[in-house]
């Protein structure tokens, strides 16, 4: 009778488990790996303890979120933006909460070695970036990451930099990106050295003339004018900021090709950042270091909630 019984329980916990992880295709037409995901997001935004959201953070160290900030967003007087984007203070938030909750501030080295040597990153990884080079980097960002002890990238357009006197807007200047990267604090990696800059068009519409091949321009002097200017910008930084060479590159507005590829090959850059892809990097699966994904950070991740849903998504 015992055993009757005992083999009923056990018959009854294993249906329950073969209908639990049926669940998706018997009411949603959907594999487990794309129902659970959603379905613990849907659980995260839920909860407004941050401790709690804390617990659905990956620990493997094989999923790593790759933010990137650009500016902030201007605030009133009583603290409310006025344009889209996040404000310093938001930033802060977010630097400050995965300080709180044990995140490790990785740089672009840490993460080739893992790629390179098939290793798991250190627990609840973060790779902080920073693009374009908004002088808000110096003026706003700095001081927040030095407060909470943060590592993070800034990645460089040389001609930028160089003329910045020539822009109606505050760029970062040789001496405030030595200072930062004396700190240990910051790395500096590429974002081209004028492959960035855009071309007014008589029709009014703007485009990128010097990442895309132009017109009647043979594929061997593309090739040689992306790698003069990849090489024009890492020698500026090592001989400005004394800095080791860098080993990576963000991407201008996302757009990459073969060209771009061989180019970064031949001269040891050996990281590509993309743009906007919104999900973390796996390293379950194959890393083309070439084309990593980042979280763009925009309106979208001002509420905590969403920002720790987001950035554990892959």
């Amino acid at each position: 009778m015992f055993k009757v019984l005992r083999n009923f329980i056990i018959g009854l916990l294993i249906g329950a488990v073969v209908f639990f992880l049926a669940l998706p295709y018997i009411f949603f037409h959907e594999s487990p790996t794309e129902f659970y995901p959603r379905y613990i997001n849907a659980e995260l935004r839920k909860t407004q303890d941050t401790r709690q959201l804390a617990r659905f953070f990956d620990d493997s160290g094989l999923h790593l979120p790759i933010l990137t900030y650009r500016h902030f967003a201007q605030v009133n007087e009583d603290g409310e933006p006025i344009e889209e984007g996040i404000t310093v203070a938001q930033f802060e938030e977010q630097m400050k909460t995965l300080k709180e909750i044990g995140c490790t501030f990785i740089t672009p080295n840490d993460l080739l070695y893992a790629i390179n040597e098939n290793a798991a990153l250190p627990s609840r990884a973060v790779l902080i970036t920073f693009d374009d080079c908004s002088e808000e980097i110096y003026t706003e960002a700095f001081p927040i990451l030095k407060k909470y002890e943060i590592n993070a990238t800034v990645n460089v357009i040389g001609y930028y930099v160089k003329y910045r006197d020539n822009y109606n807007f505050p760029i970062l200047s040789w001496d405030e990106l030595r200072e930062m990267t004396d700190s240990s604090l910051i790395s500096l990696q590429s974002e081209t050295y004028y492959s960035y800059v855009q071309k007014l068009n008589v029709d009014g519409t703007m485009s990128h003339p010097f990442i895309n091949q132009r017109q009647n321009e043979s594929w061997d002097v593309y090739y040689q004018r992306i790698t003069k200017d990849l090489l024009k910008n890492n020698v500026l930084l090592m001989l400005k900021c004394q800095q080791p060479k860098p080993i990576a590159v963000a991407y201008p507005y996302g757009e990459s090709n073969d060209a771009t590829k061989q180019s970064m090959q031949s001269m040891g850059l050996y990281l590509g950042f993309e743009t906007a892809n919104n999900h973390c990097l796996n390293l379950l699966n194959w890393v083309d270091p070439y084309h990593l994904p980042r979280f763009e950070m925009n309106q979208n991740f001002k509420r905590m909630q969403d920002f720790l849903t987001f950035i554990n998504t892959y």
